[in-house]
């Protein structure tokens, strides 16, 4: 009853942007390593709460569809070559804890700055209220 902050999930809105713009922030629970709504709602400026742990995130995508592809790649010895070189795995098993760790390092979510991060749910409850979405809002703009 005290709580500070309503959540409304986007089933129950006109998944307008500027329905969105009026939100003080979102909360996002990523299932791909690349996921539009993220850069739509972070070029708004828009506060983005995420998990900060990856046992939070479901990425199943099928990319294994792509993974023969992999040893018949074309690299170029002359290129830094991004993917470790000693790895195992390829960027397409997304079963695999060791290869999903590797992409993340990749993915956006975790190299945009301003960002914010929880570890559980009654941690992001704490966080919200103590958040200066004014701050984080600039300074994204800032970023942007």
């Amino acid at each position: 009853p005290d709580y500070p902050y309503q959540f409304i999930t986007r089933a129950l809105t006109d998944k307008q942007f500027s329905t969105f713009a009026q939100f003080r922030a979102v909360l996002l629970w990523a299932y791909d390593m690349d996921l539009i709504t993220f850069y739509e709602f972070y070029s708004m400026n828009m506060p983005i709460f995420m998990p900060s742990h990856l046992s939070k995130y479901l990425f199943q995508q099928d990319h294994m569809a792509y993974n023969y592809r992999w040893p018949r790649r074309k690299a170029n010895p002359k290129q830094q070559q991004l993917w470790p070189q000693d790895a195992v795995e390829t960027p397409f098993e997304e079963e695999s804890l060791d290869a999903v760790r590797i992409t993340l390092g990749f993915a956006d979510y975790f190299r945009f700055p301003h960002v914010q991060y929880f570890e559980s749910i009654p941690d992001l409850l704490t966080r919200l209220p103590q958040t200066d979405f004014f701050h984080v809002t600039q300074s994204m703009a800032r970023f942007n």
